[in-house]
């Protein structure tokens, strides 16, 4: 019976020993590292510790050291992206929050604080000239009226005057023939008539008086209405493109330029809230003979007719002046504007020539017509006016009416 070997410890555990015996060697019972490690599946040796396997020292591939780089960078890349995207985010919501919700609230309540007053001021100052023009249109239809009685009475004295001169001197005739004491009833005579010039020239000065006053107000409501003067009104005209004398041309505005408001108040003010209030509009030029050519209330369209636009400006009050008035310091030269018609208005015509003579105080009857504006511009208009022709049987009136499409008062810049 062979004899077991005693185990022997390497003396550096868990590596192994310097000098290793070769397998011959453990294949002939002697003792050596492939002894020691042989397995002892009946434990023989309880004492002796497991062999421990040394690890093999295994390479890192460097592509797999790239893979993972690259990962890590892919993931900070995606981090900064979702960290931009959700910072726009943010921006975005508090950009529609600003813009959709505070904004409208801040427009609100700024208009309630700034925009509300402003125009509740205005609303107010509009409302109080609205009071102080239709006061001022009652006092004018007041004085007019006053004025039409007083002329009434002037012209009714005045015939009473007359007749009661005739009776005296029809008296005086038969007291001469009947009656020696011929200078007593000279006396007489020249009494009554003295009397009834004074009656006469009293009710002239009331009437200069009242003149005066009308100017003033008129003044007053063309400043607070339209500012101070001069004031420019334009003109459209509708020619008739089937006339052949005013088809070489497309002219068809001019403008016109107020005199000074001191010079003609009631008129220059008259002629305004005509123009403002659109009583011009669809009007006609009518007449055309050689020193003027002259518009009113005549329809060339065919949604309008002469006795509805007569009645426009009726029932506006702003028929026909109060009064003749007129200034020798703006005559009718030509291109100058004047308003035609016994009491003057609605009708206005533009000179050609000069009308002193015609159309100045004694040419048309008691007083000139009134001559209140001028033309600046758009003579080729007026020109192509000019050119239309009469009819045959009264070459005067126009054969092919011109109609006025419109007239504004042209604002001033500042305004």
């Amino acid at each position: 019976m062979q004899q077991r070997r005693t185990y022997q410890q390497s003396p550096y555990y868990g590596h192994q020993p310097q000098h290793m015996p070769s397998p011959s060697s453990a294949g002939s019972g002697g003792g050596g590292y492939y002894q020691q490690s042989h397995h002892d599946p009946y434990n023989t040796n309880p004492h002796a510790a497991a062999p421990v396997a040394v690890p093999q020292h295994v390479p890192i591939d460097p592509s797999t050291r790239n893979r993972k780089a690259k990962s890590a960078g892919c993931s900070a890349i995606t981090v900064l992206f979702l960290m931009i995207l959700t910072a726009a985010s943010v921006a975005g919501a508090a950009y529609y929050y600003m813009t959709e919700i505070e904004l409208p609230k801040y427009n609100t309540k700024l208009q309630k604080e700034e925009i509300e007053p402003i125009t509740e001021y205005w609303s107010e100052k509009y409302a109080a000239l609205e009071n102080d023009h239709h006061k001022l249109q009652q006092s004018t239809m007041d004085v007019r009226r006053e004025l039409r009685e007083m002329d009434t009475a002037l012209q009714q004295e005045r015939r009473n005057g007359a007749r009661a001169l005739e009776e005296v001197q029809n008296q005086l005739a038969e007291a001469r023939n009947n009656n020696p004491q011929q200078q007593s009833e000279q006396v007489v005579v020249h009494a009554d008539t003295t009397h009834l010039d004074r009656r006469i020239q009293e009710l002239e000065e009331m009437a200069v008086h009242l003149q005066h006053g009308i100017q003033e107000m008129s003044k007053h409501a063309a400043m607070e209405k339209f500012g101070p003067g001069p004031y420019r009104i334009e003109f459209e005209l509708k020619f008739d493109p089937k006339v052949e004398e005013t088809a070489g041309t497309d002219a068809k505005y001019f403008v016109v330029e107020t005199a000074p408001l001191e010079m003609m108040p009631h008129s220059i003010y008259w002629f305004l809230e005509q123009v403002d209030r659109k009583l011009f509009q669809s009007n006609s030029f009518y007449i055309n003979v050689p020193h003027v050519v002259q518009a009113g209330p005549r329809s060339k369209f065919a949604n309008e007719n002469s006795k509805s636009l007569m009645r426009r400006f009726k029932t506006s009050g702003f028929e026909s002046l109060y009064f003749q008035e007129f200034n020798p310091e703006f005559h009718h030269h030509p291109w100058t504007i004047g308003f035609a018609g016994r009491p003057a208005g609605p009708e206005f015509y533009i000179n050609l020539h000069e009308n002193f003579e015609a159309h100045g105080p004694g040419g048309q009857g008691p007083g000139g017509d009134p001559c209140f504006a001028k033309v600046i511009s758009g003579f080729d208009t007026i020109e192509r006016l000019i050119k239309t022709p009469g009819k045959p049987e009264d070459p005067a009136l126009m054969n092919s009416l011109v109609g006025i499409r419109s007239a504004v008062v042209l604002r001033k810049q500042h305004e």
